[in-house]
């Protein structure tokens, strides 16, 4: 390859190389004349012309002419033609017509295959085979008619001269072209374990064939047989090996044959040196013909099954990929119905919530307005001091239950808004601050509490929401106790993960058609009632912000249970 190079980089090193390399084959071939005849069978310098027109381009053409005239002379002078005016112009037209008809078939190969190695398919060897058949003989035509019109040849020999020279022209071709063409460009031999078996299976099998050409019971038959054997090896050769092996193996069969014809040896010797030239030209076509098309088919193969495979190398990834692409969008698409459907369950409870809340403001807002307003109307009418502090007490009333409605609804309104605070929390602290605050609420009824709080590892929570859930449950059970001793009892563990809260008490209880509806805005969970019907809702919705859960077990006239959890967002494990 490295000396390729350099042929590729140096063209008058090129010229000479090629016209020198001419002259060398030319003698080639005569060595190889038929002795009775003095016919060549093979003319190699042809296939050396289209080999380096293929390689090198048309500006060979100058190494091909010369090449050719002196081959011309040298030919004339083993033929012993005299010299004359006549034979030199036919030696100058023979070098003209070889020369053109070289150009010619690269011009025809360039412009119907255009491609500088014309054997990758199988069309293109026919179309390169047609093209070196139409150029050889036109070309023989031409030195044929030239040789006769001089007198060089008879004119009873013309046809017999145009088949015999454009036969030989185009075997080389067969032959050498495509040979040059394999081993000039790049390629790589691999050797492996089943390569050197079938390699040696070849070999000893060739041999084994061979060999039989010495034994006398089957020489003569396995030698007029030969072309047939050899035809298996051909195709083994074509299937199996590179294009550079098996234009080697049918140049080295050629020459062999070639030979062995030319000493007499052989399938292909008649009684007429003329027929056995021709015979042996046939055979020598046919199988180049077959090993270069069966070798095209085969690379076909191996392309299309490269091709077919890549093909499917990309599309798999690309199912893949696609594949994964649906995957993401289809979960894409699932976590925003899932956001949809949530959005859409609050949107309808947030409506919900909105239409129940605009009606019970309107009504819980106006009617201690309302009442107040009565009371002070009847008290501007009333001259008794004790008539008008009965109706001061009425209106307090209706203001502290105004004041507590407001109130819850500024809970609420601070539960949706405000972010989670990470509070340290001591329920021992919180919860005798609001049984110090109720213990003046009302002073007919006598509260008695239990309290016990296991505590002792931190706890973080949101110190407001915290106390507005138990504020609101303890309330609820002062407010609904019907007795005059109301029976507190308040029960809390905390531990690394969680506070379990319990509160009990001895109040009316809660009827169990009510269980169900209790945490939803505006129910009373009794009839006699008088709150707004946002305490546990407000409590719910304050301990689902915190990520907890809250239960209610109540029986009518016995008293109520509530249950809470919430996480100790002091750890983070607990809280994921």
């Amino acid at each position: 390859m490295t000396a390729l190079n350099g042929l590729k980089n140096n063209q008058s090193l090129r010229l000479v190389l090629v016209a020198l390399a001419y002259i060398a084959l030319n003698q080639f071939s005569i060595l190889f004349a038929f002795p009775e005849t003095q016919s060549i069978g093979l003319w190699f310098p042809a296939g050396l012309t289209l080999g380096v027109m293929l390689l090198f381009g048309s500006r060979m053409w100058p190494a091909v002419a010369i090449g050719s005239l002196i081959s011309s002379m040298l030919l004339f002078l083993h033929y012993e033609v005299v010299f004359n005016l006549e034979s030199i112009l036919t030696i100058t037209l023979m070098a003209a017509v070889n020369t053109l008809e070289a150009l010619f078939a690269l011009f025809l190969i360039k412009k119907t295959i255009n491609k500088q190695i014309p054997l990758g398919h199988t069309s293109n060897v026919f179309l390169f085979i047609l093209i070196v058949v139409a150029t050889t003989f036109l070309g023989a035509s031409l030195i044929a008619l030239a040789m006769s019109t001089s007198g060089i040849i008879p004119s009873s020999e013309f046809l017999l001269y145009i088949f015999k020279y454009g036969l030989a022209n185009f075997v080389s071709i067969l032959i050498v072209t495509p040979f040059l063409l394999s081993w000039a460009r790049p390629f790589r031999l691999s050797i492996s374990k089943k390569i050197l078996f079938e390699s040696t299976l070849f070999i000893l099998a060739l041999g084994l064939v061979i060999s039989f050409l010495f034994l006398e019971t089957v020489a003569n038959t396995v030698e007029k047989s030969f072309p047939f054997l050899i035809m298996p090896f051909i195709f083994w050769l074509a299937f199996r090996a590179n294009r550079q092996l098996i234009t080697l193996y049918v140049l080295i069969l050629s020459i062999t044959s070639l030979y062995l014809t030319t000493t007499d040896i052989g399938p292909f010797v008649l009684s007429a040196e003329t027929e056995s030239i021709l015979i042996l030209q046939i055979f020598l076509s046919i199988i180049s013909i077959t090993a270069l098309i069966i070798n095209a088919t085969v690379q076909e193969r191996f392309k299309a099954e490269r091709a077919l495979k890549l093909f499917n190398e990309k599309l798999e990834s690309r199912v893949k990929e696609r594949t994964k692409a649906l995957k993401e969008e289809i979960n894409i698409r699932k976590a925003t119905e899932e956001k949809i459907k949530v959005s859409n369950k609050k949107l309808r409870k947030a409506n919900t919530e909105l239409d129940n809340f605009v009606y019970s403001v309107s009504h819980d807002l106006r009617a201690p307005i309302a009442s107040v307003l009565g009371l002070v109307n009847i008290a501007e009418k009333e001259k008794s001091i004790k008539a008008m502090r009965s109706y001061l007490a009425m209106i307090a009333k209706s203001a502290e239950q105004q004041d507590a409605f407001i109130k819850d609804i500024l809970d609420l309104s601070r539960n949706s808004r405000l972010e989670i605070m990470h509070n340290d929390i001591d329920f021992k602290e919180i919860i005798n601050n609001i049984f110090e605050h109720y213990q003046y609420i009302d002073q007919n009824k006598k509260i008695r509490k239990s309290i016990s709080v296991d505590q002792n590892v931190p706890l973080q929570s949101d110190k407001s929401r915290i106390k507005v859930i138990l504020n609101n449950i303890i309330s609820n059970a002062i407010r609904h106790c019907h007795t005059e001793e109301v029976e507190l009892s308040v029960k809390i563990e905390v531990n690394e993960t969680l506070a379990s809260i319990e509160i009990k008490d001895n109040g009316a209880g809660i009827p169990k058609e009510h269980l169900d509806s209790i945490f939803k805005m505006f129910y009373r969970g009794t009839d006699s009632t008088a709150g707004s019907g946002l305490g546990l809702y407000i409590v719910n919705e304050t301990i689902e912000k915190l990520r907890g859960v809250i239960s209610i077990d109540s029986e009518e006239n016995v008293g109520t249970t509530v249950k809470i959890e919430l996480p100790n967002l002091f750890d983070k494990k607990a809280l994921a």
